[in-house]
């Protein structure tokens, strides 16, 4: 595609340099014929710059985002997922101390009563027993 685009632009760079003479001699139907061309190259050119437009702006894209995956693969890691090395021996020939065993953590606190996670005041009582019926008027 380069090279054709390259091409168009030499006929093209000709084309803008015998312009001035070939229309200082046009009659009117030869001006408006050129005139006509000359916006259908717009027209083209044009086209060409949306496309182009598109390709940068979509391969500017796949770049950052490349870029973005591998700044987070060769980042600073935690070292969480990795399992801790062995423990050396205190004593020579001695184990390791063994660890505490894990005693169970405590429940977490209860909400306050009218906090918006614990209950309301509105929600803990009974509702009211419903209205007894209304009885119709009497018949005259």
């Amino acid at each position: 595609m380069t090279p054709d685009l390259k091409a168009a632009l030499a006929l093209l760079d000709t084309a803008t340099t015998a312009a001035p003479d070939e229309l200082a001699g046009a009659n009117f139907l030869q001006a408006a014929d050129f005139a006509e061309l000359t916006e259908e190259l717009s027209r083209r050119v044009e086209y060409l710059q949306l496309q182009a437009a598109d390709a940068v702006d979509r391969t500017r894209t796949e770049a950052i985002s490349a870029a973005e995956t591998a700044s987070r693969a060769a980042g600073w890691t935690t070292g969480w997922g990795t399992e801790p090395e062995p423990a050396a021996a205190t004593v020579s020939g001695s184990a390791p101390p063994k660890p505490a065993a894990a005693s169970p953590s405590p429940a977490p606190p209860s909400p306050a009563p009218d906090s918006p996670d614990g209950p309301c005041h509105r929600h803990t009582k009974k509702p009211p027993p419903p209205s007894p019926p209304r009885s119709s008027p009497p018949a005259p």
